[in-house]
């Protein structure tokens, strides 16, 4: 970018240098004009280098916004996994319970049908 103002102002002085050598009047106008064209393009330059600047800046800031929501967004993913596979394992306990109970009830069952044998 910085470039392209320095060629279209190094363009800009020869075409009126070579425009404008006939009068030493508007040499001095061409000059000035130049200078202030200089001046400008070096002010946008240097306003074109601050806004990228921040711009780079912003964006540091939004991956480090963006890595921390990542970090955040695992750290609740691993507890409510956790929970879930805690939960699980009390429903498998259970169901081991409940299965225990119900051979001892068919064990009682059949001692009782069979007379106590």
């Amino acid at each position: 970018m910085k470039n392209l103002f320095l060629s279209l102002a190094l363009f800009l002085s020869l075409s009126l240098t070579f425009t404008s050598c006939r009068e030493t009047n508007k040499a001095n106008e061409a000059e000035e004009v130049l200078q202030d064209a200089g001046n400008t393009l070096e002010e946008t330059a240097d306003k074109a280098t601050e806004a990228a600047q921040n711009a780079v800046g912003e964006v540091g800031e939004a991956i480090d916004n963006v890595g921390d929501a990542i970090d955040n967004a695992a750290q609740n993913a691993k507890e409510k996994t956790e929970g879930v596979i805690d939960k699980a394992g009390e429903a498998i306990d259970n169901v081991k319970e409940n299965l225990k109970d119900a051979g001892d009830s068919i064990d009682k069952a059949a001692k009782d049908l069979t007379g106590g044998n």
